[in-house]
């Protein structure tokens, strides 16, 4: 999506309900939130939203970075 500062790159939230759709395991969601801000991107807690916000030139590099974390992340569900 394009912002002012630049463009949001997003899940929608999508990310961690898949892995935990009742949002029931406080744990995975709060270390799963930690990976998150630890891989440089941002986490709303409210809607469990994992996003950054970069720079044109940035969003190739940004969307593989992405990747790499989903499946972080799906391993941390495992």
């Amino acid at each position: 999506m394009k912002r002012k500062d630049g463009y949001r790159i997003t899940d929608d939230g999508g990310t961690l309900f898949k892995l935990d759709p009742a949002q029931e395991n406080f744990d995975l969601l709060e270390e799963a939130a930690d990976i998150v801000i630890g891989a440089g991107f941002e986490f709303d807690e409210d809607t469990s939203e994992i996003y950054q916000i970069v720079a044109q030139e940035n969003i190739a590099q940004t969307l593989s970075d992405f990747t790499q974390l989903q499946v972080a992340l799906t391993y941390l569900a495992s």
